[in-house]
């Protein structure tokens, strides 16, 4: 059996058992639960202690889900459509089985091992989920209409697009330039996302909109935050949101 080791724990989310699920609950209970049944979500992927308050409000819609669909950007490959070869990841939660439906993707499983965007979303979903499989996707620059085409013929029960938004900006032209990027989502404006928007994410994010456009979902906002609410650094702060679709 082919594992995919955890390359991220200790650094982005606690590498201790308890300590990693505890923090996990502690943000669940600070969430607030919107009244929404999503068909798909978008949330960030910092180190939990900036945006993992603001994940949760995302994972705290889930119920009983079975297949979950990940969508991600590669910070360490420029082109392509990557699929794993692997049977399972495993955090220090314990082991999720992969599923590998049919679709026209790149294999590559060292891709996967560096990229920490669908990882952490992985301890998100072992707290809240049982008996459930994964299919972890990046996508980098290509094709997106192919892309969404393949995307929307996987089986799933919900697609999770993992993305933050603007990148180390003063705090004021952080929440100008997220407001303007999370409008274009909103809106599931994808010509506006790819050329004006800021999201590391602006592929899988385009992907999932050209879908919710197909099938008429709706977004909503759930939560918006950035890294000054832990760092207190005003000068150079990340952005995050977590969006619903119903």
């Amino acid at each position: 059996m082919e594992i995919r080791k955890p390359l991220f724990a200790g650094s982005f989310y606690p590498e201790n058992r308890e300590e990693l699920k505890n923090q996990i609950i502690n943000f669940l209970n600070h969430a607030k639960k919107i009244d929404i049944k999503p068909k798909a979500l978008i949330v960030p992927h910092a180190g939990y202690i900036y945006s993992g308050q603001t994940a949760a409000y995302g994972y705290k819609l889930l119920d009983n889900q079975k297949k979950i669909l990940l969508l991600g950007p590669s910070h360490n490959v420029s082109n392509g459509f990557l699929s794993d070869t692997s049977d399972c990841w495993e955090t220090p939660l314990g082991k999720t089985k992969l599923y590998h439906p049919d679709v026209r993707s790149e294999l590559s499983t060292k891709a996967h091992k560096m990229e920490h965007s669908l990882e952490v979303q992985l301890p998100f979903l072992q707290t809240v989920l049982k008996d459930f499989e994964i299919c972890p996707l990046l996508i980098a620059n290509t094709d997106l209409n192919f892309v969404s085409k393949e995307v929307e013929s996987i089986s799933n029960d919900i697609i999770i697009v993992s993305s933050d938004l603007s990148h180390y900006h003063p705090l004021i032209e952080a929440k100008v330039q997220d407001g303007h990027t999370i409008n274009y989502i909103l809106k599931k404006d994808v010509v506006d996302l790819q050329e004006k928007g800021e999201a590391c994410g602006a592929n899988p994010i385009s992907v999932l909109l050209k879908i919710a456009k197909r099938k008429n979902w709706k977004p909503v906002l759930l939560n918006y935050s950035t890294s000054y609410n832990a760092s207190k650094d005003k000068e150079s702060v990340v952005g995050y949101a977590a969006i619903g679709f119903k």
